[in-house]
């Protein structure tokens, strides 16, 4: 278990340095105000956890990884534990960068900023958790075309609702979750996890290589 987690993450951290000038672009445009840096996790974790499907399917792992012993459970919940750690260094180090910004701009850091970092974080996770069932069950390719329509869906469905008429009915829910939200996202975010896992768990499980 420990060597699939660290071989994910080695994988993640040599992707991340053809990454480094796009990262110095991000760090550039937040420093002149063009661009929240609270959003490096998301786009980051995304591009780095989807490289290294990319990568083990062009060195045809997962056919080595399935004979391993409990190989076809530990493959799954390797990836899931690797992108927690992944995600959660990257907003390390976005709250690190956000205090030297603030810092070189004379601005206070504000807590607003740091629960900006974690919800997008969260957000991000849960919409790779999200992509991982599809990129089990027809592979990393065709997994992108996919992710692109859900994405294009989940957008246009979240506008439709917020216009709807429906939407404005449930305003007493909508005033708890913004109170709560704290607790709300983190606890939605670990239901979609667990029941991506074991969507993803299964498929592995009858999948063959």
């Amino acid at each position: 278990m420990l060597g699939l987690i660290k071989k994910d993450l080695l994988l993640s951290i040599g992707n991340a340095k053809s990454l480094i000038i796009v990262f110095i672009l991000y760090i550039v445009l937040a420093l002149y105000g063009s661009l929240d840096i609270s959003i490096i996790p998301s786009i980051l974790g995304v591009m780095l956890v989807i490289s290294t499907f990319s990568y083990d399917y062009q060195s045809k792992w997962d056919s080595y990884a399935a004979i391993l012993p409990n190989g076809r459970k530990n493959v799954p919940l390797a990836k899931y534990i690797s992108t927690f750690i992944l995600m959660f260094i990257l907003a390390i180090i976005t709250l690190m960068l956000l205090v030297i910004i603030n810092y070189l701009k004379n601005n206070t850091l504000e807590v607003t900023s740091i629960l900006t970092i974690l919800l997008t974080s969260l957000v991000s996770f849960v919409f790779e958790a999200i992509m991982y069932p599809i990129i089990f069950k027809y592979g990393v390719e065709k997994a992108r075309i996919a992710i692109f329509i859900i994405t294009f869906a989940f957008i246009f469905g979240i506008g439709f609702l917020v216009d709807s008429p429906i939407f404005k009915n449930f305003d007493t829910i909508l005033n708890f979750i913004s109170n709560y939200y704290y607790i709300v996202l983190p606890l939605i975010g670990i239901l979609i996890l667990s029941i991506s896992y074991i969507i993803s768990l299964r498929i592995y499980k009858k999948k063959e290589f």
